[in-house]
């Protein structure tokens, strides 16, 4: 006897399950493999989901397991994308729309690298101190974002050797370019502020236009002092921040890195003491850097010395 379409389907979704669990944990010799059976798998699944719609079939516990797996698949896309990096399967992807995702792994992953790396540059917490200045440029392909992100680098490496006038000339010419880009007016900013030219403030001002609120300018402006070694400047901007808010815990982890860059330990163990003492108010992956750091400076400390 033929199957009905809806015992098919669950056949299918079982299928599915045992090939997504050997993607999941990889055979690397069979991971194209699996991961091309998946897509057109699921493919055969969505017509038949389609063809049991139209026969007006009840589908709901069907449904919710198929949505349980493709919540699985897209939290592991990365591992799709490598086992798919030299498959062919994807020059069918413009048969399909952008409601058929899995055609499409490729294209949300790529999507997914851009906002990361929008991210770690625009990015006010630890991550931002720790990988400041660091463009990740990858090997095969620009994008607009990595054009960007590489003549910023360029910029940071004039600013660091003093060359201000090629700096500006740099920034100007990726202003013509980003003229709303929050960063690149700070670095032009900064260059005028190190070059004493008049035209800083007004720099400043477009820069903190372009910014939700003052705590996301001194807070950018601040991490940006901090990479070039402008400490007393950048503690600055951070006490406009904490002058509103003394618990923002960003603001005093990057007071805390200032303090040790300065050699002030005691001071920069406080702030970092003070950031353990907020709890649950911190970012988990901030308090776990704050531990770090913590840790590192009571190493420094000998035993014998009272902490002040």
């Amino acid at each position: 006897m033929k199957e009905s379409p809806l015992e098919n389907l669950r056949k299918k979704l079982e299928e599915m399950k045992k090939i997504l669990g050997d993607i999941i944990v990889p055979n690397p010799k069979k991971l194209q493999e699996n991961c091309e059976k998946f897509i057109t798998l699921r493919q055969e699944i969505q017509d038949l989901i389609d063809e049991l719609d139209k026969l007006k079939v009840p589908i709901e516990p069907e449904l919710v397991r198929l949505r349980e797996i493709d919540s699985l698949v897209r939290s592991n896309l990365r591992i799709f994308n490598r086992g798919l990096r030299n498959s062919s399967i994807f020059s069918k992807a413009s048969c399909y729309p952008k409601e058929f995702w899995w055609w499409h792994i490729s294209e949300i992953v790529k999507i997914e690298k851009k906002k990361k790396l929008k991210k770690i540059i625009l990015s006010t917490g630890i991550l931002g101190i720790i990988i400041i200045g660091i463009i990740l440029i990858f090997t095969f392909y620009k994008t607009p974002e990595e054009e960007f992100l590489t003549a910023l680098s360029y910029v940071d490496k004039l600013i660091e050797e003093k060359k201000y006038e090629i700096a500006e000339v740099e920034a100007r010419k990726i202003l013509e370019k980003y003229p709303n880009r929050i960063e690149i007016w700070i670095k032009l900013g900064i260059i005028q502020e190190m070059k004493g030219h008049p035209d800083f403030t007004s720099t400043y001002n477009r820069a903190k236009s372009l910014c939700k609120n003052e705590e996301e300018f001194y807070m950018s402006r601040a991490m940006e002092y901090f990479r070039i070694k402008e400490f007393e400047r950048a503690e600055r901007d951070i006490d406009k921040i904490l002058k509103k808010d003394s618990e923002n815990p960003r603001a005093l982890y990057i007071l805390g890195s200032i303090y040790e860059e300065k050699g002030e330990i005691f001071e920069a163990l406080k702030v970092y003491k003070k950031i353990e003492s907020l709890g649950d108010k911190v970012d988990p992956q901030l308090m776990a850097m704050t531990k770090v750091r913590l840790g590192l400076i009571m190493q420094k400390i000998p035993s014998t010395l009272p902490l002040k």
